[in-house]
């Protein structure tokens, strides 16, 4: 069977045999509970804020490579092109600088002491380097197809193939860091661990919906706040976070009603729509590879291998953000139709903003897909060109979708921040708390899980196991498993 090694010492040092608080009781104490900030050095968050400003900048100025792309599709009509070249150089803006965010936050945000140990990697300090390593080589390789592009569309410039090669290669970069993470903390899990991972998610949909409640319910609210003061009393962190849990489930409002069996049906084929669009986003990204290995190295088998390096280095985000944005888009407009729209924060506190800022992500998005359709004409014809015309355009749209809706959320939270009252920054705070909670959750080791599910109250604890059927003697045996090894060679030592 494979177990998770803990990721916290989990001996007491005065008593031996006595555990330890369990690493998410201790980061929902730091928190959620007291709301204790992570502590970071001046000089460090000033190069990690002054690391994401230059990464965005590169990012937009990078832009300029395909502006004669998006005109050339305007042809003679000049504000039809400059609104493609305006739209498609924001909208992959948003895209790389939000990769390149996520990516600095990833390796470089600060973290309390209990969350280190629940987020941090499972692999050694040397894998994690050359899984880095690896990325960067591999992203800065993957820029070869839009580096031809832009030296093709450009006079055969050699400035604009190094400004992509400089500004864009974050995308590519942290997609394969992302794929080569996972792939190297695959595990093989017993069937009870397989059990405790869909508890997981029961348990990030529960603290989902508690956020939701939060926001907008205020009597929920103020039962909340009031709570926080009664328990950030106690002791003991343990019995801490079980009250806490307590107070996001003393909620009015109810989950979520179950899609209609006909919604179920069309989200498998929006499904299998983004999966087409996927497709063909693979296609001509490998395609492009291919065309611009054989401008370097007219070789059959380096352009081959530059078509599989190309796709490999964007497969995961744009297999992931294409086909989950389609389903994502179906579901607002689904839930909007049947009164059931869950309203993001942003919505919530400021939805005139909110609403213009999405309105024009949108409208910007729609118009993103100037390179996609002249790129099809250009190399392909008849009715093959239209399927990639149209394809392409649609896992264009998607994949700049996202990011350009996360960015005005960012902007409306951000006004909110400075201009907002106490309480709407309150509400704020609340709702990017439970966010970075489920995040944790999402990326705890299943020993840690293990020792937060045994500290749920007990009704909490069968509603969410309805559909899995884990008992607290299984979750006992497995906790004194995991900590069997870790703690007997320390009590050798101290015997």
């Amino acid at each position: 069977m494979a177990l998770d090694t803990p990721t916290l010492l989990s001996v007491n040092s005065h008593n031996p045999l006595a555990p330890t608080p369990g690493p998410l009781s201790l980061f929902t104490r730091d928190q959620l509970i007291l709301g204790m900030p992570p502590a970071e050095a001046k000089a460090h968050k000033i190069g990690r804020l002054t690391l994401k400003g230059v990464g965005v900048t590169l990012a937009t100025l990078g832009k300029v490579p395909f502006i004669s792309i998006n005109m050339k599709l305007g042809e003679n009509n000049k504000v039809y092109g400059g609104v493609l070249d305006f739209s498609n150089c924001v909208s992959f803006a948003a895209l790389i600088s939000r990769a390149l965010t996520n990516m600095v936050d990833d390796y470089l945000a600060p973290l309390g002491e209990a969350e280190k140990s629940l987020v941090r990697s499972k692999n050694s300090k040397s894998l994690d380097h050359l899984i880095l390593i690896s990325s960067v080589a591999l992203g800065i390789l993957s820029q070869v197809p839009f580096a031809y592009l832009a030296y093709v569309y450009n006079a055969k410039s050699l400035l604009m193939p190094l400004a992509i090669f400089a500004s864009d290669s974050w995308y590519p970069v942290y997609s394969t860091n992302l794929s080569l993470r996972n792939l190297s903390e695959r595990r093989n899990f017993s069937i009870f661990e397989k059990d405790l991972a869909k508890y997981r998610n029961n348990l990030i949909k529960f603290v989902k919906e508690s956020r939701f409640s939060l926001i907008t319910d205020e009597e929920h609210r103020e039962a909340y706040l009031l709570g926080l003061q009664r328990i950030r009393s106690f002791e003991n962190p343990d019995n801490q976070s079980a009250e806490y849990m307590t107070l996001l489930s003393t909620r009015n409002i109810d989950p979520l009603a179950e899609p209609p069996p006909y919604c179920k049906f069309l989200e498998k084929v929006i499904t299998g729509v983004g999966a087409v669009a996927t497709a063909s986003n693979f296609f001509i990204i490998g395609f492009l590879g291919f065309k611009g290995m054989e401008l370097i190295w007219p070789n059959p088998f380096a352009e081959a291998i530059m078509a599989i390096l190309t796709v490999g280095a964007n497969a995961y985000l744009n297999g992931t953000s294409i086909p989950n944005m389609a389903v994502s888009l179906f579901t607002m407009i689904t839930s909007s139709l049947r009164g059931l729209y869950q309203p993001t924060v942003a919505d919530q506190l400021a939805p005139k903003l909110a609403f213009a800022l999405k309105s024009l992500s949108m409208i910007m998005a729609s118009l993103s897909y100037g390179p996609s359709v002249q790129i099809s004409r250009d190399y392909f014809e008849g009715a093959f060109s239209t399927y990639l015309e149209v394809s392409l355009s649609l896992a264009t749209i998607l994949l700049v979708a996202s990011a350009l809706l996360d960015l005005s959320d960012e902007i409306t939270e951000n006004y909110i921040i400075h201009t907002g009252s106490e309480e709407e920054q309150q509400l704020l705070q609340l709702h990017h708390q439970m966010i970075r909670f489920s995040k944790v959750l999402k990326k705890s080791p299943l020993l840690a899980l293990a020792r937060f599910l045994k500290i749920l109250p007990r009704g909490l604890f069968d509603k969410l196991n309805q559909t899995i059927d884990l008992s607290r003697g299984q979750l006992n045996e497995y906790i004194r498993q995991q900590l069997d090894k870790d703690t007997q060679p320390l009590l050798q030592e101290l015997v």
